[in-house]
């Protein structure tokens, strides 16, 4: 009787590595070393003779082994093995244990104490499971046992935070190296950097000028507010399990998607760290030049999903719930704490997943201390949402028919008047609240420099009266005070 053998394989966790980031390298470092870790045990695997079409989480192709400064491998693998191959568990480990020692390694040649804390903190946990028929369900199996498995981590932490956070800014680990792109015919690109700094990030502007900002007061006060802050968004997969294991082409669509979603972030002006299946974390500037916001191209990247894997999902009618994506979004000031920064993405794309997934949720760290934010749920996948087109349409008429004094006092009208607006918003007619609003705003807003902004108070107005939109005025007096960043002059 033929039976189907499986091995599963599931590494992490990968916040507890980034921790000890510092810098972008840092940052960087942090997350790659898990993909640098995958890339080797496949690379392991293949030599054994277990192909790319074995794998059916996630789809391996021979470009993903190429150097990339991307990490393009996710933290869990499911694959099957061979008939006649003797492959088991306990090989795996040991492929992953080999691979753990020679990172160790790399921090501190022959120091077995390094070795020991780093198979503490870098979790590898490997399954095997046999069939007596052919399965149907081997990756939702498979992320059941990875679930609990990851639930038994256990780790001790005893002064070693340090040489991780030395470590992930050196220059010559063989994570860059890995990396880093092969040299051409004539010779390495000395003046090649791999990243950018945070500041020529937010900023958009060259290494030279970046300095000079850091090193005088001066300059640094001449770029606008919105050039001093950085988003990191974190953004996830939603139902993605199921979508893979119901026809592996599927995941096919979702590796050309992250190529699309790779390059409209580059185009943004931003910069992807990480990039596993359906797990993503980059950061960018919160505008572009391209007069572009973070939430435009949040927008754009809804949009090519669509296109990219919705349009072209094989077997929909074995899904309860079409995949989405969903994001945080954590906008700070360039100089807080990156690693803090970066956890806080994560922590809002938790809470999206809490409160039923397919949702944004953004928040900014004022350099003040002062936060605001709001959650976006977006509609079924590959219809328009109403909340984020309105966000975008006042971002939009804002930056050409608004100063910032009448931002500022319109920002003051809503809080001011936030009874009464509250009160219209209850109205259960809805052509009833909408006659209640519109005269409302028209005895507010009756001067005839109001006639020069139409547009905004149109905006504003078409925002309040989203259908089924919480606390509208509320996540609207949070939009205005992103407005308000995105307009400050120096």
């Amino acid at each position: 009787m033929k039976r189907y053998r499986y091995i599963g394989i599931t590494l992490g966790p990968i916040d507890r590595i980034a921790e000890y980031s510092k810098s972008t390298r840092s940052i960087w470092a942090s997350s790659y070393i898990f993909s640098f870790l995958a890339k080797k045990i496949v690379e392991e695997l293949k030599s054994k003779g277990i192909k790319n079409e074995k794998f059916l989480k996630p789809v391996i192709t021979n470009d993903m082994l190429e150097s990339s400064p991307i990490g393009r491998f996710p933290d869990q693998y499911v694959f099957e093995v061979n008939k006649d191959s003797r492959l088991t568990a306990q090989d795996v480990y040991k492929i992953a244990g080999g691979i753990l020692d020679e990172i160790a390694c790399d921090i501190k040649k022959d120091d077995e104490d390094v070795k020991k804390i780093i198979k503490q903190v870098i979790k590898v946990y490997v399954v095997e499971k046999t069939y007596e028929t052919q399965p149907d369900s081997v990756v939702e199996d498979f992320q059941t046992m990875f679930d609990a498995m990851e639930c038994r981590d256990a780790y001790i932490m005893e002064g070693y935070e340090n040489k991780f956070a030395e470590y992930f800014d050196r220059t010559d680990t063989i994570l860059l190296k890995e990396a880093k792109p092969k040299e051409s015919k004539k010779g390495e690109n000395k003046d090649y950097r791999m990243f950018t700094s945070i500041l020529e990030c937010s900023a958009q502007i060259d290494i030279t000028e970046a300095n000079k900002c850091e090193k005088d007061v001066s300059k640094l006060n001449a770029l606008k507010p919105y050039q001093k802050y950085i988003a990191f968004v974190a953004a996830d997969g939603d139902h993605f399990g199921k979508t893979i294991s119901c026809d592996s082409a599927n995941s096919g669509l979702l590796r050309d998607f992250n190529t699309k979603l790779n390059e409209e972030v580059q185009n943004y002006g931003g910069q992807v760290i990480f990039q596993g299946g359906d797990d993503v974390l980059f950061f960018a500037p919160i505008f572009s030049p391209q007069k572009k916001d973070i939430f435009s191209l949040i927008n754009e990247i809804d949009v090519q999903f669509h296109n990219m894997v919705l349009g072209k999902i094989q077997d929909e009618s074995h899904f309860k719930n079409m995949p989405s994506f969903s994001y945080g979004v954590a906008i700070a000031y360039y100089k807080h704490p990156m690693a803090e920064t970066r956890a806080r993405a994560l922590q809002l794309l938790h809470d999206c997943k809490e409160n039923g997934r397919n949702a944004i949720k953004w928040e900014v760290m004022k350099h003040s201390g002062q936060t605001y934010g709001g959650m976006i749920k977006k509609n079924a996948p590959g219809t328009e949402t109403e909340q984020l087109k309105q966000m975008l349409n006042i971002i939009k008429n804002s930056t050409s028919d608004v100063d910032n004094n009448f931002l500022h006092s319109i920002t003051h009208w809503l809080i001011k008047n936030g009874a009464i607006l509250t009160h219209i918003l209850q109205q259960s007619d809805k052509k009833n609240k909408e006659v209640l609003l519109n005269n409302y705003f028209d005895n507010s807003f009756d001067e005839p420099v109001h006639g020069k902004k139409t547009d905004f108070i149109n905006a504003i107005k078409s925002f309040l009266l989203i259908e089924g939109l919480e606390k509208p005025h509320e996540k609207l007096h949070a939009l205005l005070r992103y407005v308000e960043l995105l307009l400050n002059k120096s």
